[in-house]
């Protein structure tokens, strides 16, 4: 975790071991490139969420209510609720059943 400030963990939220929140890229990336810059953003896990072992959450991402994120998963994109998503970049995969 970059910065504690911008993760929102909600309730019930499963996170395996391994797993990488990343609210902030590494500002000296200028130093290499004027092409890179430096991304910051708030990371929000809603409640019931699952997320499995090594999986990398990158900043500005909201992961809904009653989402599972696939082990070794690299999340680019806002999860949906009761979505379940996998893979590198992660995509959707399937859907939570919700009693």
């Amino acid at each position: 975790m970059s910065d504690k400030n911008n993760l929102v963990i909600g309730d019930r939220v499963s996170i395996a071991p391994g797993s990488i929140f990343v609210t902030s890229s590494d500002p000296n990336f200028s130093r290499i490139s004027p092409y890179v810059k430096t991304v910051n953003g708030r990371i929000v896990i809603e409640d019931d969420a699952w997320i499995g072992a090594g999986v990398i959450i990158l900043p500005d991402i909201k992961v809904g209510t009653g989402a599972v994120i696939g082990a070794g998963a690299v999340v680019t994109k806002n999860v949906l609720p009761y979505t379940i998503v996998a893979g590198v970049p992660a995509k959707k995969t399937g859907e939570v059943r919700v009693k």
